[in-house]
């Protein structure tokens, strides 16, 4: 896929959930993320560029209320576990520099 000018490929995708806080290690039960690992084709890391990360909102639509781009990953998040149970298909869109969309589903195996 292409975000801007630069090409990507989809390494790893995942949901997440995170702890109640730094000194409580239970498990949020309200919240949970939806993770998407990148790989630049040009230099091989797993980080997006930097031209594209200034204007992500342009290139990277989440289809989502809470989207966005941590330590170089793409995440929707989530603070209603029981979406999770029902969530069968996540939708982003990638821009590439002419506006040009390509929509890619991740769709939930029965």
């Amino acid at each position: 896929m292409k975000i801007n000018k630069t090409e990507y490929y989809l390494e790893n995708a995942y949901t997440s959930f995170k702890f109640n806080s730094k000194n409580d290690l239970r498990i949020n039960k309200n919240f949970f993320a939806f993770i998407i690992k990148l790989k630049n084709i040009k230099t091989g890391k797993q980080e997006l560029s930097t031209e594209d990360f200034i204007d992500y909102p342009k290139y990277i639509n989440f289809y989502s209320e809470q989207g966005g781009i941590h330590d170089s990953q793409l995440s929707i998040t989530y603070d209603d576990i029981s979406k999770r149970k029902n969530l069968d298909t996540i939708t982003i869109g990638f821009n590439d520099f002419s506006g040009k969309e390509t929509k890619i589903k991740f769709i939930k195996k029965k």
